[in-house]
């Protein structure tokens, strides 16, 4: 585990590439994350709250900047990791984080899946989904599979065989 303090200065372009979960403590809230650069990340969020237009601005509040820490957990499991610190946070009431992980549970998907079984489309409704997409290209079509993607790829195709 690696601390830093908010108000350090964490050099991106110098410092070698950290994959990992990390925890934002403010006090007796906490913010957990994971990125395949955490410490890009870490810069994004402290951009964020100076300005105040961190989307957990408004439940922070004001804080004192020198009280504030990032804790990093270098890990290859960094989202299976994030989802069960989230999980463990929120049950105690601490985690600023709305979501327990980035994907829905195998049960959530098994009931949209039966709630749009049988259902049609209408020729209206075809026709907008047709021009809408017309011209545009896939937007992944040539880019090189990053780590996220391809985990996220995994993920997805694992909940579909379930």
């Amino acid at each position: 585990m690696i601390i830093y303090k908010f108000t350090d200065v964490l050099k991106v372009n110098s410092s070698p590439k950290i994959i990992g979960t990390y925890i934002i403590n403010f006090g007796d809230k906490k913010y957990i994350g994971s990125s395949t650069h955490v410490l890009a990340r870490l810069n994004y969020h402290r951009v964020a709250f100076r300005k105040g237009n961190h989307k957990y601005s408004k439940d922070v509040g004001n804080f004192n900047e020198s009280d504030v820490t990032f804790k990093v957990f270098k890990t290859k499991d960094y989202l299976e990791l994030e989802m069960l610190m989230t999980k463990e946070y929120k049950e105690i009431g601490v985690a600023l984080n709305s979501s327990i992980g980035k994907y829905p549970s195998k049960e959530h998907l098994k009931k949209l899946s039966k709630s749009r079984k049988g259902s049609k489309r209408s020729d209206e409704t075809k026709e907008k989904m047709s021009k809408a997409r017309k011209g545009k290209s896939i937007s992944t079509k040539g880019k090189p599979w990053t780590l996220n993607r391809r985990l996220a790829q995994e993920n997805r195709n694992n909940n579909l065989k379930q």
